[in-house]
C-alpha cells in the first residue's frame, strides 16, 4: 500500500516532482489526484511501510528486536511529523493559496477532499 501511494504521489506531481536536495525555479501547488485527499502522501507512505514492518516483525522476531524496531519507528514518525510541519510552514510563506489548501486537506489521512 505504501509503494502504491508513492507511485501515485510522484505521478500526480508530474514535472513538479524533485528529488531530495533539488529545488525547482518555478513551482505550482498540486491539488489534484492523491493531493486532493492527503497533503503529504510521501510521508504517509513511510508510515504505511513502518506499520507493515511492525506487523511483519511482531510474529517473527524476539521481544528485544521488536522493542528496538518500535523505538526506531517512534523516532522516524516524530521526524516525519516535524518535517511535515516545517514543510507546511515554508509552503504557506511561498505559495499564497497553500493556507486554504492546508485547512481543507489533512496532512496524513484522507479525511477531507480539496475541491
Amino acid at each position: 500500500l505504501g509503494m502504491i501511494l508513492v507511485i501515485k504521489a510522484k505521478r500526480d506531481l508530474g514535472k513538479y516532482h524533485t528529488w531530495v536536495g533539488f529545488h525547482l525555479s518555478e513551482t505550482k501547488l498540486i491539488t489534484n489526484g492523491i493531493y486532493s485527499y492527503i497533503r503529504h502522501p510521501l510521508y504517509t507512505s513511510i508510515f504505511l511501510f513502518m506499520i507493515g514492518a511492525f506487523f511483519t516483525l511482531i510474529f517473527n522476531t524476539s521481544k528485544t528486536m521488536l522493542f528496538l524496531v518500535s523505538l526506531l519507528a517512534m523516532f522516524t514518525g516524530s521526524f516525519i511529523v516535524y518535517n511535515a510541519a516545517k514543510e507546511t510552514k515554508m509552503l504557506i510563506e511561498k505559495i499564497s493559496e497553500y493556507k486554504t489548501y492546508k485547512n481543507k486537506v489533512h496532512a496524513f489521512l484522507p479525511l477531507r477532499k480539496y475541491k
